[in-house]
């Protein structure tokens, strides 16, 4: 008989005679890796070139350029016709200058064009149909609901990055990607407890060396660690490196608040004075820091 490369949660509860959450609780602890199949595009997180949010200055400048070259080549027309006001006639010299702008706008079009014509063609070599590891805050929302929207950020099981905390306690392992739907456009609106996977090797060598008893309760997650790790995950996902965050700036709108934000749906492990408290442990452990 061929044996599966993977089992699925429900599966590895029934196996082990635990319940589904134990599983996840397991996986929460560090114990297994927990992974759910992608098909799409996926990019290193620190990438922000090419991930979706990417290009969008080189964009935006792009339209400006077009309605830029319109208007004038639409103001030479009506001059040439004789439609224009006294105040917006234009003369011969200004003809010419107006021209070199539209010449001058037409080539920076094209190299902007080009720019962001081969930013899609890196993007599509990005395709991917593979296993990723879900994080730690994709685990949380499936154990406390069955359910979640389709994650948009992962770990790379198969890459070698490896983090650890300032113990110097490994973490996880993977680099972190965000993922994106593919050529098709297609995106899965939810995943569900059945689609978590455990590798059978994993499982294998947990049931030959009799590492964990998986008969008596998960090992309990202290709140103060899920409450660290959410807001890490979160300043993350805004694309900030939190022991690397940008200086202060007097009236601007600054991370700490955009974090807050970011974690106020959490109300199963922040309120105002915690929030406080898990950002003053980060900063003292230096996991999170501002840059020099």
């Amino acid at each position: 008989m061929i044996e599966p490369f993977t089992l699925s949660v429900p599966e590895l509860a029934e196996r082990w005679s635990v319940t589904p959450r134990q599983i996840i609780e397991q996986a929460l602890a560090l114990r297994l890796p927990i992974l759910f199949l992608f098909d799409g595009l996926a990019f290193d997180y620190n990438d922000r070139w090419l991930r979706g949010i990417g290009a969008w200055a080189e964009r935006r400048e792009v339209e400006s350029l077009r309605k830029m070259i319109e208007s004038r080549k639409a103001h030479i027309r009506r001059n040439a016709a004789g439609l224009t006001g006294e105040f917006d006639r234009l003369s011969s010299e200004e003809v010419i200058e107006e021209r070199r702008a539209i010449n001058d706008g037409n080539r920076k079009l094209l190299e902007l064009e080009a720019l962001l014509e081969a930013r899609e063609d890196e993007r599509a070599k990005h395709e991917c149909s593979e296993y990723m590891r879900a994080l730690p805050k994709t685990l949380l929302k499936l154990m406390q609901h069955g359910e979640t929207a389709f994650p948009s950020v992962a770990l790379h099981p198969q890459s070698a990055v490896v983090v650890k905390d300032h113990k110097g306690t490994k973490i996880w392992d993977g680099q972190m990607v965000a993922l994106e739907p593919g050529r098709a456009g297609q995106w899965r609106p939810k995943l569900e407890i059945n689609d978590l996977l455990i590798p059978m090797v994993v499982i294998k060598a947990i049931e030959s060396a009799s590492t964990q008893n998986m008969e008596e309760p998960a090992k309990h997650v202290p709140k103060g660690q899920l409450q660290e790790q959410a807001m890490l995950d979160a300043l993350r996902k805004l694309g900030y490196t939190p022991d690397a965050l940008p200086p202060k700036t007097p009236g601007s709108n600054w991370v700490k608040a955009q974090a807050r934000r970011e974690l106020s749906s959490r109300k199963d492990l922040f309120t105002t004075k915690t929030f406080d408290s898990t950002w003053e442990r980060l900063r003292k452990s230096g996991e999170i820091a501002e840059q020099a």
